[in-house]
């Protein structure tokens, strides 16, 4: 259970990367600041959806095991 929360929390934030990647392609190449910030978006995304999973999986086992 741990190592598919894990590798979730890194799809979201590979898709956030790609997204971000993916609106900013037409304008051109972005500056230091912008690729900074995006990687910090990925970042936040995935830690995000890791404690949202581990929280659901804390509730799911909670509920299981009582």
């Amino acid at each position: 259970m741990k190592t598919t929360i894990i590798l979730l929390s890194i799809l979201a934030a590979t898709a956030t990367w790609w997204w971000n990647t993916r609106a900013r392609q037409s304008a051109g190449k972005p500056s230091f600041g912008h690729q900074f910030q995006n990687i910090l978006k990925c970042l936040a995304a995935g830690a995000v959806v890791y404690f949202a999973l581990m929280a659901c999986a804390v509730v799911y086992l909670m509920i299981t095991t009582s």
